[in-house]
């Protein structure tokens, strides 16, 4: 490891927004992030690191690499809180990145018209395509696979 605790800021291009993040330690050609959990079970910790967001902030530690010219490998060193403390090591896939930095680009854009228009306080009525602001109740896709066809 090289340097620990790291500090990154960055420019979102679109929105003239300034990103910053913070991980654990980069070292050569890596960067990482230490998470502790009660269950270090890769399959566990998945559901885990989806349900807490951690795909948001794997895309702006990337992200801010890349601006720097650097592409390193990402790594969550994940740790049990109590014995036997067991430990995984795991390396997030191109659709978890990439999922990150399409949700990471949809928030700053959004974040970026409720600066610009005041919408704070607002509900999520400026999201929906309509113009009564109502939005579509729909399954979500791993739901529809159970639908008898």
């Amino acid at each position: 490891v090289t340097k620990v605790q790291c500090e990154y800021t960055w420019k979102h291009k679109k929105t003239g927004l300034s990103v910053l993040g913070k991980f654990d330690g980069e070292g050569e050609n890596m960067i990482f992030e230490l998470k502790t959990t009660r269950n270090a079970d890769p399959e566990q910790f998945m559901k885990d690191a989806f349900n807490f967001g951690y795909h948001l902030q794997c895309a702006t530690y990337l992200e801010a690499m890349a601006r720097k010219g650097k592409y390193p490998d990402f790594y969550y060193i994940v740790i049990e809180k109590t014995a036997p403390y067991g430990i995984s090591i795991m390396r997030p896939s191109q659709e978890y990145i990439a999922l990150g930095k399409q949700e990471l680009e949809r928030l700053l854009l959004t974040f970026k018209m409720c600066m610009d228009n005041g919408k704070f306080g607002a509900g999520y009525e400026f999201a929906s395509p309509r113009q009564d602001g109502i939005h579509t109740l729909d399954l979500p896709a791993w739901a529809k696979k159970l639908i008898d066809r």
